[in-house]
Order: structure tokens, then C-alpha cells, then sequence
């Protein structure tokens, strides 16, 4: 008998955020682990907010890809960046939370260590 689906059980994998230009960030991330999948992943959210101000300001992104490049964002500016998978069933638990800071000028720069370690 199949397994019933239910919300993951696992956020995604090596989540990788990267400032790409003074107003771009790639974000990229590998699916649950397949046994913590809970049903077929059917969507991704990526959140996105300035350091400094409330996860409940963050602007969301749903898509069905790995990757995202987020755009018109502010120059030289903090990130906390963050992804969590979905089931037909609903969210499951978020990434660590990433930051990582816009150029100021072209250069590149990369971050994918967590903002922090919980265990």
C-alpha cells in the first residue's frame, strides 16, 4: 500500500545564495532528502527580507525550480534569505536562514554559511 502524503518532513538541501551584482542574488537548493519528501515535492517558497527587519516582512516566491535569481533589490544591502519545499499537502519545515549582501559596485560575493547553527 502506498505511503499517504504528508507535509515534508526535511527542508532543502545545500541552499546556496550568492550576490550576483548590486541588485541581483542567485538562490539555489537540492530537493528534501527523498525519504523525508513525505509525496512528490510540488512547489518551492523562497523568502527574502532586509537584515534587520521581521521574517513577517519577507516577500515570498513560489516556484516549481531549484533556483531563483531575486532582482530589484537594494544596492549594497543585507539579505536573510530562506527556502522551504511543499507537498500537496502543504509546507514543510524552512531552511536555515542565509544572508548575504547586494554589491556595491559589480564585484562578486559569495555566502552560503547559515546565519546560524541551531541544533
Amino acid at each position: 500500500m502506498p505511503k499517504a502524503t504528508s507535509i515534508p518532513g526535511a527542508p532543502p538541501r545545500n541552499v546556496t545564495v550568492e550576490a550576483t551584482s548590486p541588485t541581483t542574488i542567485n538562490v539555489s537548493w537540492l530537493p528534501p532528502p527523498v525519504e523525508r519528501s513525505n509525496g512528490a515535492i510540488v512547489y518551492y517558497k523562497v523568502f527574502f527580507v532586509e537584515v534587520g527587519r521581521s521574517d513577517s516582512e519577507a516577500t515570498v516566491t513560489t516556484l516549481n525550480s531549484t533556483s531563483i535569481v531575486l532582482d530589484e533589490l537594494k544596492r549594497w544591502t543585507e539579505y536573510k534569505i530562506w527556502v522551504l519545499a511543499g507537498t500537496s499537502v502543504g509546507d514543510g519545515p524552512r531552511s536555515y536562514p542565509y544572508t548575504v549582501r547586494t554589491h556595491e559596485d559589480g564585484e562578486g560575493s559569495k555566502n552560503s554559511m547559515p546565519e546560524s547553527h541551531k541544533t
